[in-house]
């Protein structure tokens, strides 16, 4: 596993789903990018969900995903400083519950 794999909570996109999982109640996912090596925010971080589904960060680090089914998904996040570490992002699989989620996606401290 790369050292920039983070295990975070992730979902799937809706209409990636078979017809008998897509009535599973759908959540809203809010998450905060963060900075663990200067343990601040993370604005304007790109943010993918199972890679058919973007958003960026504002200024405090939050991002959101609606109608976000439950189960394992794959989250990638990219941005300025994490390519200044060499870094091309912070990728996991990851699984969201039944409920409203919230997440951290974070730089891996060193």
């Amino acid at each position: 596993m790369r050292a920039s794999r983070l295990v975070l909570l992730g979902a799937l996109l809706a209409g990636a789903l078979p017809a008998d999982v897509s009535a599973q109640t759908l959540v809203r996912l809010r998450g905060i990018a963060f900075d663990s090596v200067a343990k601040a925010p993370l604005a304007d971080a790109f943010v993918t969900l199972d890679g058919v589904r973007s958003t960026t960060s504002d200024s405090t680090g939050a991002f959101a995903f609606d109608s976000v089914a439950p189960g394992d998904h794959l989250w990638e996040m990219q941005h300025a400083v994490l390519d200044s570490m060499g870094l091309s992002g912070v990728v996991a699989r990851v699984r969201v519950g039944a409920d409203d989620a919230t997440l951290t996606i974070a730089i891996p401290s060193f």
